[in-house]
């Protein structure tokens, strides 16, 4: 996945560099269309560091 974070505007970063805060959002790279989320969000702000879930996975919780 392509990831971006807002600042002043999108910019791409690696996952890892993620920090708690941060409203980021997700593009598939072979097409870059935003990814959708299970609510029709395509935004997102984390509320933790990124990590790798039980399957090894790199992952960040988010609100709501």
């Amino acid at each position: 996945m392509i990831i971006e974070v807002l600042k002043d505007e999108w910019t791409k970063i690696e996952f890892g560099e993620l920090k708690i805060g941060d409203k980021f959002r997700m593009r598939y790279p072979e097409n870059e269309e935003l990814f959708v989320g299970d609510n029709g969000e395509t935004e997102f702000v984390t509320i933790s560091e990124p990590y790798l879930n039980e399957n090894d996975i790199p992952t960040v919780d988010i609100e709501g």
